[in-house]
């Protein structure tokens, strides 16, 4: 998880507004705890950057130094196993195609990514990342400005601290953002997903419940599993798509899309949207393919997967029914 840590910058000595001023760099901490098979004690590390960036190419970025680690110090390992809390952002859609190539292009196996609860703490990564922001604000308080990221990462250096620091510059974090592609197709029911396991470059076995058998079985086993393939990618104009990315961006609000509720599709029109979540006002089904406004708005948030696709506005076909254009309505129910 990243956790953005507000640096303190400016002279102690300074007024007040000076230390609350719009202007001061942000650092960016990823933390985590490495455990290896037979190996007693644990390893709490975190990567500091000043890139804010914290979409997939950042978060492969902050763990590639720390793969770099494993890769030196545990040569003998060949299987990650991945354990995060569930934000849809982060750690899913984009970052399964890079769970499952960037493994693979390093020289691991196989690996797995089990996602708790959205909003859910990881207890010792988050420990990790309050033990060095509490010694970084003891610093300041006794003196010590720091004004920026690389500063922070000198500063908790100097201290001996047991946690094992690296640091990412903004400009790797800007180059695996470019180097990202834009066309990976999304995995289905992401939202549902809460393990991912990957055998093979560019393949992922994947299920809505973790499966937790020992690490042989977990490899294996295909109960409640689901098979994707990122080299099949869809072409059709109107297939379904789940792009978060899309789904999440303000230029949505305002168009019209479908929605699938109870078995049944509903146009309407996009009026907000969040990082989990699309506001939509909704129409009122009356037969098929014929919709009306109801007296009262019906404004729902609906989780991702629920919406279908981006559609044109609907047209009338009696002076208080409408429908969805006849192509579109075709492509839509042969595609459910």
């Amino acid at each position: 998880m990243l956790t953005f840590q507000k640096i303190t910058s400016a002279s102690t000595t300074q007024i007040q507004a000076v230390h609350f001023g719009a202007s001061h760099q942000q650092a960016t901490l990823h933390t985590g705890v490495l455990y290896v098979h037979a190996t007693p004690h644990p390893m709490s590390f975190c990567t500091v950057s000043p890139s804010r960036i914290k979409g997939p190419p950042a978060i492969w970025q902050h763990l590639s130094p720390v793969l770099d680690h494993v890769q030196s110090a545990h040569p003998e390992v060949s299987t990650i196993h991945f354990y995060s809390d569930g934000p849809c952002t982060q750690y899913k859609q984009g970052n399964f195609f890079l769970f499952c190539t960037e493994l693979f292009m390093r020289g691991f196996t196989a690996g797995t990514w089990n996602f708790f609860e959205a909003s859910h703490g990881k207890g010792a990564p988050d420990g990790v990342g309050g033990a060095l922001k509490r010694r970084a604000d003891g610093l300041v308080s006794q003196g010590r400005d720091i004004p920026d990221a690389a500063e922070l990462f000198a500063v908790l250096q100097e201290t001996n601290t047991k946690i094992k620091l690296f640091f990412v510059s903004e400009e790797a974090v800007d180059k695996a953002v470019s180097e990202m592609p834009n066309d990976v197709p999304p995995v289905p029911s992401t939202m549902r997903i809460h393990q991912v396991v990957s055998q093979a470059h560019g393949e992922l076995i994947y299920r809505d419940v973790s499966c937790l058998c020992t690490a042989t079985q977990n490899l294996n086993c295909r109960v409640n599993a689901k098979h994707f393939k990122f080299s099949n990618k869809q072409t059709a104009p109107m297939a379904p798509t789940v792009t978060e990315v899309q789904w999440q961006s303000p230029e949505v609000v305002g168009k019209w899309c479908v929605l699938k509720y109870d078995g049944d599709m509903y146009p309407g029109v996009i009026t907000d949207t969040s990082e989990t979540h699309v506001e939509v006002r909704c129409m009122q089904k009356i037969g098929v393919n014929r919709f009306f406004w109801p007296a009262r708005d019906d404004i729902l948030w609906y989780l991702f997967e629920d919406i279908v696709c981006i559609i044109p506005p609907t047209r009338a076909v009696t002076g208080r029914h409408m429908e969805i254009e006849s192509e579109v309505w075709a492509k839509l129910e042969t595609a459910f």
